[in-house]
């Protein structure tokens, strides 16, 4: 029981990818009314959604850090 919660914990770093019928199923899992019994497929599609989500979210901070560093630099009035 202890592999498996802490396999189930190491699944919620998916949950900003995971589809609503996935997290109903996670959540399932996690109350122990179900069993986990997601694929290696899956977890293989998750893991490349959440990878492209933070790549997402790091070139907007980058983009945006880069405009507030010419804001800054620029002369004030």
């Amino acid at each position: 029981m202890y592999n498996n919660m802490l396999e189930l914990f190491e699944l919620e770093k998916y949950m900003p990818v995971m589809s609503p019928a996935e997290l109903r199923d996670y959540e399932q899992a996690i109350t122990g009314k179900a069993q986990a019994d997601f694929s290696p497929d899956t977890v293989i599609r998750w893991e490349v959604l959440l990878r492209a989500r933070n790549n997402e979210i790091n070139a907007r901070f980058k983009a945006a850090n880069a405009k507030s560093n010419e804001l800054c630099k620029m002369q004030k009035g």
